[in-house]
This record gives C-alpha cells, sequence and structure tokens, in this order.
C-alpha cells in the first residue's frame, strides 16, 4: 500500500511530516526546545497558516510573544510554575521518548511521553500527546490532538489563567482580526471579546 503520509527523523531534533511527498510541518522536540511544538502548517495554497516569528522572519509580521510558536501544549499556572511563557523563571516541557511512530497511506501518528518540570527541573506531572495527521480523501488536512496528563508526582493544580492553553495556536498574522481573519465557538460566540477565555464544545 503506498504510504500518503511519511514520516522522517532529522538529525535529532525533529519529525518531519510529509504529505503526498510535499513537506507538511515538523514536530520540533530537540534538547533545547521549551516546549515541543508543531511548526509549521502548510495550509491548501501552500503557504503556513501559523505566525513565521520566531522562526521564520516573514515580512509584514508581528513580532510579540516569542513562545508562541505554532501549534503547542502549555499552561500558565501547573502546581505556580508558569509553563506557557519564556520569561525568567519559567518551566519545561521535556520530551522523554517516542512511545510510537507510525506512517500508513492515510495518516501519521506521533506518541510521546513529555515530562513537565519547574525552572529548576523539579517534574510536575507526565504528559502523554498523541499527534494524528491524516490526508482526507477531499484533500483536507486533519491534526487530531490529545493529550493524557499523569499526576505521578502528587497533586496537580491547574490555576485559573488567561495563559489556559491547553492546545494553542498562533495563526499567521494575515488571520488577525483586524486583518479578516474570524474566530467563532460552539456557543455563538465570534471574534475575540466572545471566545476568549469562554467555555465551548469547539473553536475554530
Amino acid at each position: 500500500m503506498e504510504k500518503k503520509v511519511e514520516l522522517t527523523e532529522v538529525s535529532g531534533e525533529r519529525i518531519e511530516v510529509k504529505i503526498g511527498g510535499e513537506f507538511f510541518t515538523s514536530y520540533y522536540f530537540g534538547k533545547e526546545v521549551v516546549r515541543p511544538y508543531l511548526h509549521p502548517l502548510i495550509g491548501p495554497t501552500g503557504k503556513s497558516v501559523v505566525r513565521g516569528y520566531p522562526l521564520e522572519d516573514i515580512p509584514g509580521e508581528t513580532k510579540d510573544h516569542p513562545h508562541h510558536k505554532g501549534l503547542w501544549v502549555a499552561h500558565g499556572d501547573v502546581n505556580g510554575v508558569d509553563n506557557w511563557s519564556e520569561e525568567e523563571g519559567h518551566g519545561r516541557v521535556i520530551h522523554k521518548e517516542f512511545l510510537e511512530l507510525k506512517e500508513g497511506a492515510e495518516s501519521v501518528l506521533i506518541r510521546t511521553r513529555n515530562d513537565w518540570v519547574s525552572k529548576e527541573g523539579e517534574k510536575t506531572l507526565e504528559e502523554e500527546r498523541s499527534i494524528e495527521i491524516y490526508d482526507s480523501s477531499g484533500g483536507e488536512r486533519i491534526i487530531d490532538l490529545e493529550v493524557l496528563f499523569r499526576a505521578s508526582e502528587g497533586e496537580v493544580k491547574f490555576g485559573d489563567t488567561k495563559e489556559g492553553g491547553i492546545v494553542s495556536v498562533r495563526m499567521a498574522t494575515s488571520m488577525d482580526g483586524d486583518k479578516g481573519g474570524k474566530i467563532e465557538n460552539s456557543e455563538g460566540g465570534a471574534g475575540e471579546k466572545e471566545t476568549w477565555g469562554k467555555k465551548a464544545k469547539w473553536c475554530g
């Protein structure tokens, strides 16, 4: 069976994903990575739908919040540890191992185990991450991301913070609200004011 979606490990630092022989994204997990992430995400026009900065210098893009890298998993208050930003004293999500790397005709699967730690390296919890990337029959590219947290070190409290994640994405600047971009949720909310911090089954 011909593989339409393929995985290639590059220099022990990232996993490259190709769909139909064309580059789609990379999963960055190397030792210098503060938190593993997917970047870029190539859309149907051949351009990335996530912001290039700080990995790429694209004219006209915003250059704030350098910790916003593509598609990532984070939270701003985990037992008091800032595992969202890259400011002084921040925590990290450390890649420990790949549990599964699987490629096939219609999808690939990347399963990892990660440790969430404080600045001092004290482990807060374990995370199992599953990323399945599909090439649908209609040409759409679908990412199904699931996280499982284990309180391996004792009680874990996720604080009430606007830096909540948990799955987060920084869209390309060309898709910002003031440039015609639009965000909606399952409850009928539209725009940042009606969706940010609001409970919903989905947001898109």
